[in-house]
């Protein structure tokens, strides 16, 4: 199933116009089943964030969790998963990615937080580096302030960065790799605001999961 976003923020849904709300598939019957069916997103790049997240939230809320961007490269098209985290009521971390689970709920871990947003052009930003439970992924139900509600504190705040670093492919992939049999255990989480532009924080996705092979979330603000 393709859903698109046209720049003049008309919606589709295998190349038929709808609503936000109704290309979306029928959320399944079962309160604690998921939807995996395929969603390949293809947003105008031009957009914000913010024209595209009443589309994602209606996904979230048919309980889709196998949803990747489509995007145009110079060697053609490709698909970016975005990874959905699914709220199960502990610290565990559980996410999916794509049609993979990545479950921590029968071995819970400690993670190491690498913090970054998107530049531009898809430039790696560093905003901070924190250890602790994950908070505010993309999930569903959608959370309406910035973090999940009743998220834990992060039980340390290391090295926040005053103002965003630029980081480089090769800074972040030495700083996973070169922790991958420590603990806490490395993750990357990726900062999207309502401002961004699409294209942006695609190239910026794409660029960290050919680093981290999938140990990515991605937080989506309700607002800047």
């Amino acid at each position: 199933m393709v859903v698109s976003v046209d720049a003049h923020g008309g919606v589709f849904r295998d190349g038929r116009r709808g609503s936000a709300e109704a290309v979306a598939p029928e959320a399944p019957a079962g309160v604690n089943d998921l939807n995996h069916r395929p969603v390949l997103l293809e947003f105008a790049p031009s957009l914000a964030f913010s024209e595209v997240q009443p589309v994602l939230d209606s996904l979230l809320r048919a309980r889709c969790v196998n949803l990747a961007f489509l995007t145009a490269t110079p060697g053609g098209a490709r698909s970016v998963t975005l990874p959905v985290f699914v709220d199960h009521g502990c610290t565990a971390l559980l996410y999916w990615f794509g049609a993979t689970c990545h479950n921590e709920h029968a071995a819970p871990r400690e993670h190491r937080w690498i913090e970054l947003s998107a530049g531009p052009g898809g430039s790696l930003l560093l905003q901070g580096v924190r250890e602790g439970p994950a908070s505010g992924m993309i999930s569903f139900p959608r959370p309406r302030e910035d973090s999940a509600p009743g998220a834990p504190e992060p039980k340390t705040a290391a090295a926040k960065a005053t103002r965003p670093e630029p980081w480089t492919d090769d800074r972040l992939r030495a700083e996973v790799n070169g922790r991958l049999f420590d603990e806490p255990f490395p993750m990357v989480s990726l900062t999207v605001r309502p401002t961004d532009r699409v294209a942006d924080v695609v190239a910026c996705l794409a660029a960290i999961e050919r680093v981290v092979h999938g140990r990515v979330t991605v937080d989506i603000l309700a607002r800047d």
